[in-house]
């Protein structure tokens, strides 16, 4: 109606009164990086080839909307990116159940907290190499998966043929009963006084540097901040609910 046409017109007009500072905000670097893992988009079973997204495709959308609500620019680094140093330009990296990743990588991401870059990794996350052989990297950070339980993505419908001529079938990820985690007091983060969680329930064992920043309702570690070097990497054991998860990327970052 014309009440639509009306506000469009508005925003319209606010638009280019506001063109330089809206043009500043986006030539301003980015604060945070996501990283993009080739390897994790390859190194997926057989019956995930044809699927519209894989979990790894699923927490990097989730991460990519949740940072959003920052009021920093967030931008993207890609394995080979790393590998070339580009990690010094960020004050943060998210890693978002990266699952697969190459030791030389891993190791840039160690000197890149040892330095004083803050991480934070989701459920699934650096668990294999780029040949899927199982690696230690959470130990290196005093992380130990001791168990997981998390709800299956559920391939459903036809198969879709798309515009390359290969084919894709939609995918469902459920969220399970919400649960609350609560802060431990006096931890770093404990100001957000609690992070709802959809899934992804990992158990954790700590040691050396890492301590328990939320826990579940029985105590168990859901949250975990290692403190190495300058930095410090934090391990979510848990798909946390989507508005909790952007508090929590706007508390890291303001931190």
């Amino acid at each position: 109606g014309l009440d639509t046409i009306d506000d469009l017109l508005k925003s319209t007009l606010d638009a280019r009164r506001l063109r330089n500072e809206i043009g500043a905000f986006v030539e301003q670097p980015g604060q945070v990086a996501i990283l993009y893992s080739q390897t994790s988009t390859l190194q997926i079973p057989p019956a995930m080839f044809n699927w519209e997204r894989t979990p790894y495709l699923f927490d990097l959308e989730r991460t990519y909307t949740a940072s959003r609500f920052l009021d920093v620019k967030t931008t993207f680094v890609t394995e080979r990116q790393i590998e070339h140093g580009k990690l010094s330009d960020f004050p943060v990296l998210l890693i978002p159940g990266v699952n697969a990743l190459p030791a030389s990588v891993e190791a840039k991401i160690r000197e890149y907290v040892a330095a004083g870059g803050h991480v934070l990794a989701t459920p699934r996350s650096l668990s294999v190499d780029e040949y899927n052989h199982p690696r230690g990297y959470l130990a290196e950070f005093g992380i130990r998966l001791t168990s997981s339980e998390s709800l299956k993505a559920v391939a459903a419908g036809e198969q879709e043929q798309r515009y390359d001529q290969t084919f894709s079938r939609s995918v469902s990820f459920g969220r399970g009963t919400a649960i609350t985690t609560t802060p431990v007091p006096g931890a770093p983060l404990s100001s957000l006084r609690q992070l709802s969680i959809e899934a992804d329930r990992e158990r954790v064992e700590l040691s050396a540097y890492a301590t328990p920043v939320f826990r579940y309702p029985d105590g168990i570690a859901s949250l975990v901040a290692a403190h190495f070097g300058k930095g410090t990497f934090y391990y979510s054991a848990v798909r946390i609910e989507e508005r909790d998860y952007a508090r929590l990327l706007d508390r890291i970052f303001s931190d």
